[in-house]
């Protein structure tokens, strides 16, 4: 990290203290380190008068931070001017302290060359690639810990709409060429906490997102079976079981890409534990291994959600009497086995993944093809009548995917 005052380690020294506080999320020293990277990156490609003025800002920008917009900002611009006031000239402790203050609003002028540098600095994380994103969002979460699910739901998602409703989110040339990336990575975020605000539980009871923040909308895009689906399927079963060890009591590949059949490239996996409610016993090592937990589900069936990323995966964790499991298997089994339900469903997947807008996601999707789940689970039912009422899905089990 480039310090601007080399005769002066004291003051960066309490700077770094600020950003490294343990109670921070997002706004830490990695957050401070991407800014300084990219404020070297913009000023080699846009020269300003005082570039170790915008260095400054972006040291002092967020030294203060207690998630109070503007007072935070306020604040960070007049420990600027104090812990500065007596090492640079007044006139680089004034363009420091504007600038600072500028990122309350991330709006400079047209003419505004140092400002749009820092702002465009700091904004770059909206266009990082997805787990960086993903992080991103988590620290945003962190930074908010005191706020409600529902509170901060709704307060992100108008922030996140606001941004998208700018004519442009970046200013200068090089930074212009992020925009496409940041505006798909908010839009996505937005779905995402759309679909957590709205979820529809069914009847089974409330649904808790234990990471909001990490929840993506996992948008219908349905592509061709793809054969590497297998062996991914058996590395996330490996992971698992290392993670778990004989807490594994059952793991089945389940859904579209078990079958196989064309799919949202997701790979689907049952978890039997002996107890899902008991969270202690598998959350952390499941984590550990990379996966994220997404939400819990303690009315149906005690189902827990973790997702991971390389590869996509959804791990749906039940308990060894939950018949959700059974049905997932004669599902797929069947598909595996008849053609022409096979062919049946795969037409559904195509025309509900068509038939869905891009202002919709991915539960929009799994309505549209609900009917002809349910149609196929009455024939699995019918051809087995042994099977049972407890397995027969008459109010109907949840697609596979």
């Amino acid at each position: 990290m480039h310090w601007p005052l080399p005769s002066q380690p004291e003051v960066r020294d309490r700077l770094l203290a600020a950003y490294a506080d343990p109670a921070r999320g997002y706004h830490d020293t990695t957050h401070l380190t991407e800014v300084l990277a990219r404020i070297e990156e913009l000023l080699a490609a846009h020269p300003v008068a005082d570039p170790d003025a915008v260095r400054l800002a972006a040291w002092f920008h967020d030294a203060v931070y207690d998630g109070a917009p503007g007072e935070d900002e306020e604040a960070s611009a007049a420990l600027a001017e104090e812990a500065l006031a007596s090492v640079v000239d007044p006139a680089t402790v004034a363009e420091t302290a504007r600038l600072v203050r500028l990122t309350a609003t991330h709006a400079p002028a047209e003419a505004d060359l140092s400002g749009q540098v820092l702002v465009d600095a700091d904004l770059a994380i909206l266009a990082a690639a997805p787990q960086r994103y993903l992080d991103y969002r988590r620290g945003v979460r962190r930074d908010y810990a005191h706020v409600p699910d529902q509170d901060f739901i709704r307060g992100r998602s108008q922030v996140l709409a606001d941004l998208l409703a700018r004519p442009r989110l970046f200013h200068t040339p090089t930074a212009r060429t992020w925009e496409p990336t940041a505006r798909a990575n908010l839009a996505d975020e937005l779905g995402a906490l759309a679909i957590v605000r709205d979820w529809e539980t069914g009847g089974n009871g409330p649904v808790e997102f234990v990471d909001v923040d990490g929840f993506t909308p996992g948008q219908p895009d349905v592509v061709d079976v793809d054969p590497g689906w297998a062996s991914a399927y058996a590395e996330l079963e490996s992971r698992v079981r290392t993670a778990l060890g004989p807490l594994v009591l059952a793991i089945e590949h389940v859904g579209s890409t078990s079958v196989p059949l064309p799919a949202k490239p997701v790979i689907d996996v049952d978890l039997v534990v002996p107890d899902p409610a008991d969270e202690a016993a598998y959350a952390e090592p499941l984590r550990e291994a990379g996966f994220l937990f997404v939400l819990r589900e303690p009315g149906w069936h005690e189902h827990r959600v973790f997702r991971g990323t390389d590869p996509a995966a959804n791990i749906h964790v039940f308990g060894p009497d939950s018949p959700e499991v059974v049905r997932h298997r004669l599902f797929r089994d069947h598909l595996r086995g008849h053609a022409e339900d096979r062919e049946l469903y795969a037409a559904a997947k195509l025309a509900a993944a068509d038939a869905t807008g891009d202002d919709e996601h991915v539960m929009d999707y799994n309505r549209r093809k609900q009917e002809v789940v349910r149609s196929i689970y009455e024939r699995i039912f019918r051809a087995d009548p042994r099977l049972g009422a407890a397995l027969n899905p008459s109010a109907p089990a949840r697609a596979s995917r």
